[in-house]
């Protein structure tokens, strides 16, 4: 990671569980990151917590839905004016419901697509726009799942949520051909977790036999991700908690 030392990255729901663990990994790297959530308090609290971490004037909150297409524009524009040029993108803001797919409400569905997918593909083209600008050597990390996966079974209806996930690994993927097929030097990768403790899955996780992953550990394979040969990306990472079969 030596070399993104003083550069500048995204993060995406970066106020609280693997968002936060991100955002922490890569200030403890040497990198400045701005961090994008729509809850202006817990980005505040993040950001103090971070100040008397030594991360004072690292960490950049910004508040942003990134549902909200002009929202993105101008969160993108802010950094970009105010703190620098964007090196990092990671996408991580991410919603799941658990109502069934047939009693789904527009509501739901529109809150599920709109955060997943919608959400994932403005902010990756603001991103894109930046470092193809600046001619830069970056690297997007979309944040999936392994709900995602072809054929997984879940034992919860989340059939919204792994449909989101699925679109994000075909986005992922058509993401990074579409950059060699432009020649840039920006990669893209997709990292999909089982299940962890988080805001998010807070209440709907299963009892029993299901094992979680850290939201450090998901962090830490961030890190690894990116820290890569310039020449070499790792298209897609599984992660998942020892003897965890799916």
């Amino acid at each position: 990671m030596e070399r993104f030392s003083g550069t500048l990255a995204v993060v995406t729901g970066s106020s609280v569980g693997i968002g936060a663990a991100v955002a922490k990994s890569l200030l403890e790297r040497g990198l400045i990151v701005a961090g994008l959530a729509r809850r202006e308090d817990k980005l505040k609290q993040f950001k103090d917590e971070l100040d008397e971490l030594g991360f004072k004037d690292k960490f950049f909150p910004i508040k942003c839905d990134v549902t909200v297409e002009q929202d993105v524009i101008r969160a993108f524009d802010e950094i970009t004016n105010k703190i620098g040029k964007i090196t990092i993108l990671i996408n991580n803001a991410g919603v799941c419901s658990h109502v069934p797919i047939h009693d789904a409400k527009s509501e739901d569905i529109d809150s599920v697509f709109n955060t997943n997918v919608k959400g994932i593909i403005l902010c990756a083209r603001q991103a894109i726009k930046i470092m193809r600008k600046n001619s830069t050597e970056g690297h997007i990390v979309n944040l999936c799942s392994v709900a995602g996966a072809p054929g997984w079974i879940y034992q919860v209806p989340i059939g919204l949520y792994s449909s989101s996930k699925h679109a994000v690994r075909i986005i992922s993927n058509g993401l990074r051909r579409e950059m060699i097929l432009e020649k840039t030097k920006i990669k893209v990768s997709n990292i999909s977790p089982g299940f962890a403790e988080t805001e998010m899955t807070a209440g709907f996780i299963p009892e029993g036999p299901l094992k979680r992953v850290d939201v450090q550990d998901i962090a830490n394979v961030v890190i690894s991700v990116l820290d890569t040969p310039p020449g070499v990306v790792i298209p897609e990472v599984t992660v998942l908690p020892l003897h965890e079969m799916v």
